[in-house]
């Protein structure tokens, strides 16, 4: 018996049997969305999104607070496109306690009231 094994719930597959029971419109417009996935895939930037800093804040303990504007990278993005971007949102940078390596923590586009309190209360977006 052959299978495609998908993402999502434990053991789901997609059987041949499935597949046979599609009409011939059916398959056509699942390749089509498989090959349109697969383009998207194909232009996606090759490391993380790209993020041009907006502002910077010092906080306690070696952290810092930012304000990015985020490029997705994705091909049909008219954001990206017309470089406007998204956000600009909030990241809190920080050495993890656990790790020891310095990370980041999306925030948001506004901040908790403890954040605000601790750098100085940046002004909301």
């Amino acid at each position: 018996m052959s299978y495609i094994r998908t993402r999502g719930e434990k053991g789901s597959v997609v059987r041949r049997e499935q597949l046979e029971a599609m009409t011939t419109t059916e398959l056509l417009r699942l390749i089509e969305e498989a090959e349109d996935v697969i383009a998207d895939r194909e232009h996606e930037p090759k490391g993380p999104a790209h993020h041009e800093v907006v502002e910077r804040k010092r906080g306690r303990g070696g952290r810092w607070l930012q304000r990015e504007l985020v490029k997705c990278g994705k091909p049909h993005c008219s954001k990206d496109r017309d470089g406007a971007g998204h956000g600009p949102y909030w990241y809190l940078y920080y050495t993890n306690p656990k790790t020891g390596k310095y990370t980041s923590r999306y925030i948001g586009k506004n901040l908790t009231p403890e954040l605000a309190e601790e750098f100085g209360d940046p002004p909301a977006v």
